[in-house]
C-alpha cells in the first residue's frame, strides 16, 4: 500500500488527521474534478462540494484490494460528479464522453435518490453560507464536520454512514412509510429514548403505533435510525435531505 493509501486509512479514525488529509488534498480534488468536467472548479462551486463529499466517501470505503488510493478516489469523484451532472442536465455538454459511454462505464451506480446524492444535491448550494457562519472555508469543512459527528452517533448502533446508501428507501410508498415511522420517533420522546438506550429500532412498538409493516422496518432499520438521530440533532446541512420527512412533522404538529 502506498503512503497516500496509508494516510487515507489512518484519517478514518482521527478527526484531526481527517481534516488535515482533506485539506492537504484540495488540489487533488480540484484536479480530479477538472478531468471529469473539462473546466476548472473552485472551492466556491457546487461541484467542488460534490467532489469533496466523494473524496470523503473514498476515504471511508478504501482498502488495499481496491488498488492505489489516488486512482480509487479519482474514480469515486468522477462517478459522483457525473451523478450530479445527470440531475443538472445543462452541464452534460461539458463532459467529453457520450452519455452512452457514461452508462456503460458505471453499470453499478447507486440510485440517484440514495442518501449520499440527496445530501449532495440539497446541501451543496447551502454549504458555503453555513460554513461562513461557522468560520470555515467556503464549502469545505461544515458538511464533513456534520458527517463526522453523526458517524460517531451511528457507531453506537453498529451503523456506518457509508452503509446508508444501500438501505435508503427509493419507492415513494416506502419513503412515505419510513417518513411516518421517523416522524413518530421524533415526536414520541419515550420511544426515541428506548431506541437510543437499546441501540436498536423498537420494531414491535412501531408496528403497533404506525401500522407500518415489519418487513419495511427491518429492511430500512438503519435508514430510520439515522434519520431520527439526524432530525433530533444539530445537523442543519445533512438534515436538508430529509425534507420529505419534515412534512410529516408539520402535519403532526398541526
Amino acid at each position: 500500500m502506498d503512503e497516500f493509501g496509508k494516510r487515507a486509512i489512518e484519517a478514518r479514525t482521527d478527526e484531526e488527521r481527517l481534516n488535515r488529509f482533506i485539506g492537504d488534498n484540495k488540489n487533488f480534488i480540484v484536479s480530479s474534478s477538472y478531468k471529469t468536467l473539462n473546466r476548472y472548479v473552485s472551492e466556491r462551486d457546487d461541484e467542488y462540494s460534490v467532489a469533496l463529499m466523494a473524496f470523503y466517501e473514498a476515504i471511508n470505503d478504501y482498502d488495499e484490494s481496491k488498488g492505489a488510493f489516488s486512482s480509487f478516489a479519482a474514480l469515486i469523484i468522477k462517478r459522483r460528479l457525473i451523478d450530479y451532472i445527470r440531475t443538472n442536465g445543462k452541464y452534460l455538454r461539458e463532459i467529453s464522453v457520450e452519455p452512452g459511454a457514461i452508462d456503460a462505464e458505471l453499470p453499478d451506480e447507486d440510485n440517484l435518490t440514495s442518501i449520499h446524492m440527496e445530501i449532495i444535491k440539497k446541501t451543496s448550494a447551502d454549504s458555503m453560507d453555513e460554513s461562513s457562519r461557522r468560520g470555515n472555508s467556503p464549502g469545505t469543512n461544515a458538511t464533513v464536520d456534520e458527517i463526522n459527528a453523526i458517524s460517531k452517533v451511528l457507531e453506537e448502533y453498529g451503523i456506518e454512514f457509508t452503509e446508508l446508501a444501500d438501505c435508503s428507501p427509493h419507492a415513494e410508498k416506502t419513503k412515505k412509510a419510513c417518513g411516518i415511522v421517523v416522524a413518530e420517533l421524533f415526536k414520541n420522546k419515550e420511544l426515541f429514548a428506548k431506541m437510543r438506550n437499546s441501540h436498536t429500532l423498537p420494531v414491535n412498538d412501531l408496528k403497533k403505533i404506525t401500522g407500518v409493516k415489519g418487513k419495511i422496518l427491518e429492511r430500512h432499520r438503519k435508514y430510520i435510525i439515522a434519520a431520527a438521530e439526524i432530525l433530533t440533532g444539530e445537523y442543519p446541512l445533512i438534515s436538508e435531505y430529509l425534507r420529505f420527512i419534515k412534512e410529516y412533522l408539520k402535519v403532526d404538529s398541526g
